[in-house]
């Protein structure tokens, strides 16, 4: 399992999805903050892709690959 946080628009449901197994994961911004927190269920490596929605509107999808960060920085896990 892997931790997943970042920035979303106000209100937004945010959604993951696994491009290697799938599943979908996600959780609605009901405070309002503008961030997310959301646990998939990933291997190292994997590709992901984070979507957010509000309202009618629907966020082109951010690719990113799960592999665990140092300082913020991914590790070198995964060859590029």
């Amino acid at each position: 399992m892997w931790d997943v946080r970042g920035e979303c628009a106000p209100g937004a449901l945010v959604l993951i999805k696994n491009l290697d197994t799938g599943v979908i994961a996600g959780t609605e911004d009901k405070d309002g903050d503008g961030r997310y927190l959301i646990r998939i269920e990933a291997t190292v490596c994997d590709g992901a892709e984070v979507t957010q929605l509000l309202g009618n509107d629907v966020s082109g999808g951010t690719f990113f690959v799960v592999e665990p960060l140092i300082n913020g920085m991914p590790d070198g896990s995964c060859p590029r």
